[in-house]
């Protein structure tokens, strides 16, 4: 037994660090995660309706699940995650595109769309 402890001890301390590394990672992941929290969108328009847009949301990183808040520039607004949108006139329109994440960080993306 003698010279079996050493063995034993090297194994639980080895057991021990890997257990506290791997925790430490899960803790620090969130924070990664929120570092490569990116958000952005399209907007491409529905064919044979007149000043309507389908937006669709691309995500990266952050914490699932995800909130969508889009500003159509317009005066209106939607929670939908990839909405379509009616226009009632042709234009330039500023869209701004604000995903938060299950953390509460939140990301915007804006965008010049023209509708036709």
């Amino acid at each position: 037994m003698k010279g079996k402890l050493p063995i034993i001890i090297l194994i639980v301390a080895v057991v021990l660090g890997a257990a506290y590394v791997t925790g430490f990672l899960q803790k620090l992941l969130p924070f990664q995660e929120q570092l490569y929290f990116t958000a952005d969108f399209t907007a491409t328009p529905v064919v044979n309706q007149n000043h309507t847009v389908q937006f669709n949301v691309s995500i990266s990183g952050g914490v699932a699940p995800y909130r969508t808040v889009w500003d159509f520039g317009d005066g209106n607004v939607t929670t939908q995650a990839n909405p379509v949108h009616t226009y009632s006139m042709a234009g330039t329109y500023t869209v701004t595109l604000t995903v938060i994440d299950n953390t509460n960080v939140s990301r915007d993306a804006t965008k010049a769309v023209t509708v036709t």
